[in-house]
């Protein structure tokens, strides 16, 4: 069996990049993927003007070396996500007249901050940014950001952009940043389950496939299989991470669980403006279920539990503990981002991949909420004064990315490279249809910052890891530092 060290969950993006980033294709292949790839993605760009920048470089300011490599590629390396994005840039050179760049910060200094002081000094260094999504929130309250909604030059309601997103993000008809075909980043950190498929046969379980197509795929069914599961496996008398469990879960999945239940944390009024809207009738039975998923000792262990008795046995972090017992049959069902898959496959471990549970099957839609902390959204900064430059650069690369950089990712790299079956890959398109970008993962209303526990997204995972439901009251002694949070955020808008 292959082992290696898992990365924390704050962090996990960067391994789907070093993949991304290091996948060699074949170059037969790849030469012949790319002629006809660059032929369709020149085609997607005959919508844009006839300009031309004489080669004036457009400058993208990103978190660090990881994230810009989704944006800039100095040659061709052979490998699948570089060689893209190399292809892409050329090709929305070669249509505007530009030369794309890249600049990063590093340890010492943010992106944030490196759009600060630019602003601050009264320079106009970088026509695009793509930070971390809580530093874009902070740029957009600090009206450094422009509203692409107000910027005729681009085609927000195209489809190389991702439109739960625009509706998702924006506040009061504005949208100081958003995702789409040239972002994978928003992809990687979409939240899924996976399933073990030796358990599912072994034990002669229901096909977790068949129930998601069905509309069965629910809570109470995923609790009834993990039942099935669950074991002393050492035969102790004492279950912890070294026996078999329905579910290995990650604590800070009641919100996640919530929104997939098509509640929302924060809703929209008729100026779309956002409301907390926590506690509705039915928000409570959603609640409800996820606190019985949390607490149920016959079915779940939640793998930051037993982090310390992880590193005590000798394993790097509780991740790898999970990934170990996931790979040895020890669990069918585990929560995870889709970054999680590259690690996931230096083991050896017949997997499927699924949405998360419905609360019910009166429940039309499966949702999967993206992470949005790490997620590196486009915005134009406020200090760019041509907006419009950067506004055609931004439409052409979201258009050439479709058949290039989105094409790698989506098609090539997870439906053939990592996905090991033709029920994975009909199960990605279900997931990638309804993601959810909810305002409240990134200024999580309430609190003093985005993990503050008393915050709206946090504060039903606080409750669910304390194994007493005291959803109502908690959340009735949270709720006005909520609304003052919101209206706080509203004024910073319109100030």
């Amino acid at each position: 069996m292959k082992k290696k060290s898992n990365l924390f969950a704050g962090v996990l993006i960067f391994s789907i990049l070093f993949f991304l980033t290091t996948a060699c294709v074949d170059k037969d292949t790849e030469s012949e993927n790319n002629n006809s790839t660059s032929s369709e993605a020149s085609d997607s760009l005959s919508f844009l003007p006839d300009v031309n920048y004489n080669e004036e470089e457009i400058i993208f300011l990103c978190e660090n070396d990881g994230t810009c490599k989704a944006i800039y590629a100095e040659e061709l390396d052979s490998t699948l996500i570089n060689d893209s994005v190399y292809q892409r840039n050329n090709i929305v050179q070669e249509k505007l007249g530009v030369v794309i760049k890249s600049y990063y910060g590093d340890t010492t200094i943010t992106c944030l901050d490196m759009l600060r002081n630019s602003i601050n000094s009264g320079l106009d260094e970088y026509d695009i940014v793509m930070p971390y999504m809580p530093a874009a929130a902070t740029m957009a309250l600090d009206q450094n950001l422009y509203d692409l909604n107000e910027i005729p030059e681009l085609n927000l309601s195209a489809p190389y952009w991702d439109q739960n997103a625009n509706e998702g993000l924006s506040i009061g008809g504005k949208l100081y940043f958003t995702v789409g075909a040239m972002t994978y980043s928003d992809k990687s950190l979409t939240l899924t389950y996976i399933f073990n498929k030796d358990v599912v046969e072994e034990k002669n379980l229901e096909n977790p496939y068949i129930l998601v197509k069905e509309g069965k795929w629910t809570i109470d069914k995923m609790i009834e299989l993990a039942k099935q599961v669950t074991d002393d496996s050492d035969g102790n008398g004492v279950m912890n991470y070294k026996d078999t469990w329905g579910l290995f879960m990650n604590t800070s999945c009641a919100s996640v669980y919530y929104l997939a239940a098509g509640e929302k944390l924060t809703s929209k009024d008729k100026y779309d403006l956002p409301l907390i809207s926590v506690y509705t009738k039915r928000g409570v039975e959603v609640f409800n279920k996820i606190f019985e998923v949390y607490t149920d000792s016959t079915a779940t262990i939640k793998i930051e539990g037993f982090h310390s008795d992880a590193i005590a046995a000798g394993y790097s972090t509780c991740y790898e503990a999970a990934n170990i017992a996931f790979v040895e049959k020890r669990a069918l069902f585990k929560t995870m981002n889709l970054s999680d898959l590259t690690p996931l496959g230096e083991y050896e471990v017949n997997f499927g991949i699924l949405p998360y549970p419905k609360f019910d099957e009166q429940q039309t839609n499966y949702f999967s909420p993206v992470s949005l902390f790490y997620v590196t959204p486009v915005c134009i900064p406020i200090s760019n004064k041509e907006p419009a430059k950067a506004a055609y650069v931004i439409e052409a690369m979201s258009a050439a990315s479709v058949d290039t950089v989105e094409k790698s990712y989506y098609d090539v790299l997870l439906k053939l490279r990592q996905i090991q079956d033709a029920e994975s890959k009909e199960m990605l398109d279900i997931i990638f249809a309804n993601r959810v970008y909810d305002l409240s993962m990134i200024y999580n209303w309430g609190g003093n910052d985005m993990f503050d526990p008393n915050g709206v997204f946090w504060f039903m995972n606080q409750i669910a890891d304390s194994g007493v439901n005291t959803f109502a009251s908690t959340y009735e002694s949270l709720k006005a530092a909520m609304d003052k949070g919101v209206s706080d955020t509203i004024a910073a808008f319109y100030s």
